[in-house]
Parts: C-alpha cells; sequence; structure tokens
C-alpha cells in the first residue's frame, strides 16, 4: 500500500522535473497524464493493483490575461481554483494486462482588471471581469497480451467564458463576450509490436478517432459545429547496432484538433469573419535518428525531423485570430546528452533547433513559431538518501515580420528538487519552480488589446505571464 501526498501545489509543473508518460502517442489528449494530486492512495499485490488519486486547491492569481509587459502585480487579481479526482487500475492475467483509467477535473478561474477605464471626469472607474468554467471527464480501457495492445478511450470537455464590464462596486453594466463551448473525442487504438531480428524491432499502429465539437457565442458568426472521423497509422523500427549504438525511425499522423475555441474564428474588434477550422486538420511527422554510448557513463542522441500541417494559426491580440489555413513545415534538429560523471553527479542537456515555414509555395517563416529550445540540468547525491537537482530552460520563437525590427523576447526558468528519503518506506521532495522569480511571458505578442484598445493607444508587447516562483511538498510512504 502506497500513501502519498503533496503540499504547496504550484499550478503548473515543470516538464523538466516530469516523468516520461507511458501512455501511447496522442492519449494525452485523451486523459491527462501529469495532474499532481494532493492526495494518492495505491494498493498492490502480485496480480493487481489500482490508485485513487485526488486534489483540490483554491489559490490567489496575479497574473492570466494579456496586459503591458511588467505592469504592476496589482494589475490583475482574482481566484484559481482546481479540483481532481482520478482512478487507475491494472491486473495481470495468464500473460496478458488488464489497464483502466478514468478521471474528472473542474477548472474555475475568476479574474478583474486593475485597470480604469477613463472615459472623461464624470465617469466612475469601470473594470472588466473575466470568468472561465471548464470541466473535463474520460475513461480509458486498455487490453495488452504478446506485444499487441488494443485501447478503447473517451473524453468529454466544456468550457463556458465570459466577460463583463463592471462599475467600481461590482455593478455589471454589460457584457463584453460569452462562449459556450462543447467537445466529445472517442478513440480506438490497436498497436503490434513484432522482433523479426534479434537486433531489429518494428511497431505498427494505428488510431481511429471522431471528433465532435459544438460552439455557441454572442457574437454573430463566432459559433459552430463540427464533427469528423480521423484514421492515424504509425510506424516505427529500432535497429540495434553492434557498437553500442541504436537507430531509429519514427512516421505517424496525427490531429492537430486540442481545442474546440479553434472550431469557428472571428475578429472580436470588427466582427469580420476569418474562416473556419477543419478539426480534422492533421499533422504528419517523420523523424530519425541515432542513440549511442560513447563510453560508460557519456550517453548521445540526436534525430532530424520533418512536421507537415495542414493548417496553421496565426494569432494577433489576446484572442484574436489574424490567419489560418495556411499548412506549414517544421524541420526539427534535436541533440541530447546524459553524463554520469561520477556516482554522485549525473549531467542532463536537451535542445532543439527548429526551421517553421509555410509550406504553401511562399517559404517565409511562421511567425512566433517556436525557433529554439535547451534544457540543462544537474542531479547530485551528496550523501546517501539525499539528492538534488536542477534544471535551466530556455525558449525562443520566430520574429514576426511586421514587427518592425522589434523581437520576441525569450524566456529562461530554472527549476529545483530537494528529495531525502527517509527509510526504505517513506521519502520527502521539496519542489521549487521559478526559482529567481522571473518576471517572463509564457506567450509574447505584439498588438493592441481589443478590451483597451482606445483611439490613440499604441500597440505593445502583451504576454500571458509565467508563473511565480512556488513550492510543493511531496511526501510518499509504503505500508
Amino acid at each position: 500500500m502506497v500513501l502519498t501526498m503533496w503540499g504547496c501545489p504550484a499550478s503548473a509543473t515543470p516538464h523538466a522535473l516530469d516523468g516520461a508518460s507511458s501512455l501511447a502517442p496522442g492519449e494525452h489528449r485523451l486523459l491527462p497524464v501529469s495532474e499532481p494530486a494532493l492526495f494518492k492512495w495505491t494498493r498492490a499485490t502480485a496480480e493487481e493493483r489500482w490508485s485513487v488519486s485526488a486534489s483540490a486547491h483554491r489559490d490567489p492569481w496575479d497574473g492570466g490575461i494579456p496586459m503591458a509587459r511588467f505592469a504592476a502585480r496589482d494589475a490583475v487579481d482574482g481566484i484559481a481554483s482546481r479540483a481532481w479526482l482520478g482512478l487507475d487500475w491494472q491486473r495481470a492475467m495468464s500473460g496478458s494486462l488488464v489497464q483502466a483509467r478514468a478521471f474528472a477535473l473542474r477548472r474555475d478561474v475568476g479574474l478583474q482588471s486593475g485597470i480604469a477605464f477613463d472615459e472623461g471626469a464624470s465617469e466612475a472607474p469601470r473594470y472588466v471581469e473575466q470568468r472561465e468554467r471548464a470541466s473535463s471527464v474520460g475513461a480509458m480501457l486498455a487490453f495488452t497480451r504478446l506485444g499487441s495492445r488494443i485501447c478503447l478511450a473517451s473524453r468529454g470537455d466544456s468550457l463556458d467564458a465570459e466577460e463583463r464590464l463592471n462599475a467600481a462596486g461590482g455593478r455589471a453594466l454589460a457584457t463584453l463576450r460569452e462562449d459556450r463551448l462543447r467537445q466529445d473525442h472517442l478513440a480506438l487504438d490497436a498497436r503490434q509490436s513484432l522482433d523479426p531480428a534479434r537486433w531489429l524491432r518494428v511497431e505498427a499502429g494505428a488510431r481511429l478517432e471522431r471528433y465532435a465539437f459544438r460552439v455557441r457565442s454572442d457574437l454573430q458568426g463566432h459559433g459552430g459545429a463540427a464533427a469528423g472521423t480521423l484514421l492515424s497509422p504509425r510506424l516505427s523500427v529500432f535497429a540495434t547496432l553492434p557498437t553500442r549504438a541504436e537507430l531509429f525511425f519514427n512516421a505517424h499522423r496525427g490531429s492537430l484538433a486540442e481545442d474546440a475555441r479553434a472550431a469557428a474564428a472571428l475578429d472580436p474588434r470588427n466582427r469580420a469573419p476569418l474562416g473556419q477550422l477543419d478539426p480534422l486538420s492533421t499533422a504528419r511527422h517523420v523523424e530519425a535518428g541515432l542513440r549511442t554510448t560513447i563510453f560508460p557513463g557519456l550517453e548521445l542522441r540526436g534525430s532530424f525531423g520533418r512536421i507537415l500541417s495542414t493548417t496553421e494559426l496565426m494569432l494577433s491580440g489576446d484572442d484574436t485570430v489574424r490567419d489560418l489555413g495556411r499548412p506549414g513545415s517544421r524541420e526539427v534538429l534535436r541533440l541530447g546528452a546524459r553524463y554520469h560523471a561520477a556516482s554522485w553527479l549525473a549531467l542532463d542537456l536537451d535542445g532543439a533547433l527548429v526551421r517553421a515555414r509555410f509550406d504553401d509555395g511562399a517559404g517565409e517563416a511562421i511567425p512566433d513559431a517556436a525557433r529554439r529550445y535547451a534544457t540543462a540540468g544537474a542531479t547530485v547525491r551528496p550523501r546517501r538518501g539525499w539528492s538534488a537537482s536542477l534544471f535551466v530552460s530556455h525558449f525562443a520563437t520566430e520574429a514576426s515580420a511586421d514587427e518592425e525590427g522589434v523581437g520576441l523576447r525569450s524566456s529562461t526558468l530554472v527549476n529545483g528538487r530537494v528529495t531525502h528519503q527517509l527509510s526504505k518506506r517513506s521519502r520527502l521532495t521539496l519542489d521549487v519552480f521559478n526559482v529567481f522569480d522571473q518576471r517572463i511571458g509564457g506567450i509574447d505578442y505584439q498588438a493592441a488589446s481589443r478590451l483597451w484598445g482606445q483611439p490613440g493607444m499604441a500597440e505593445d508587447f502583451l504576454f500571458h505571464p509565467a508563473e511565480p516562483r512556488g513550492f510543493r511538498v511531496r511526501f510518499r510512504t509504503t505500508f
């Protein structure tokens, strides 16, 4: 039996500190796999294992809607709450494995701007209030036997969002925006692993998905409905070389559909229709690479891949879609290394260079697309039972062609973790996010906000700020 309790939850968990997902490609859209649980109860036997996880927290919010870069922290305030319940079960039976997962998630965010609308000396200050209520439920059942796996999964999402103009005392003056979104997703996934030779492994599979989107809005022409079915094949090949190296090749196709908010597009400032996004837009991925061990303790990996998407979304302003429908291509070079310098020290380095271009013959760069990403980390074990890790992550995007020489800022974050093995059955972990409390943008762009775009207002950088410094304490015990 394992009991895990977390404290001081952070609203975002750095990828560098999270373990890799064991789900098949594409399943992340159906079941979240890294939801932090404040409470987790696990029981296990030789044949069966199950766990129940739950979390609920309510936190003050000092960011989340676009604002002028590095505005005062009290420019936006509000409350964000989140509740989660998950069930995980698996059972081994005569060489087979049956797995089941289910979850329910509820998220509520209420924000109020601290920016007054100065439209005359006689006018009282007015404020914009934003509310968002989101719910998700999902379930998955999988059967695995002799290299074969079949998985059936379903997920439903709903989102109710509204923006209102309020007087200083909280009295509602007008409704600026109301949206109601629904999304249903059903998928059947099958894959087979084969070993035609001792040095060769092949994995092949296919995924059949059914999407349904419904969007209702108070803006005429902004709503709509769409549905469709998509078949996505995939193939992976792994070849082991005599020189302690492995060659790999991956190819698959998948859906770009992640959110019903992309089902229809309308410019909120002038009500101009921008078209409707096909929910069955796809992306084709091809990647080849090499993993090798130069000498004991040093592991290197590198790959080159290309991604072809049938649709690219261009954002301008706080939620305005500037362009859609153009195909795009991305060439990605990935390099990584892990070095066990000593029994008490391990170093990690991962990086990627991306060349993003429109694939309709024009060949120009895709504005604001990711250009480079890198993560460097070190893990030390100074004494028995103790370990500490520090990770530095850097991210930069492609500058927009219409920014008149003004480039977007890159982002660099530092995250840390300290773990103490209290006993054979108990472990205590402290995570520190954004160690230096960097006030940087998670998403940046240059535009005038539609909410505060009054006559004479100059365009500026708008951004969704990254989370401030945060802490999380986790205690795990087995009995």
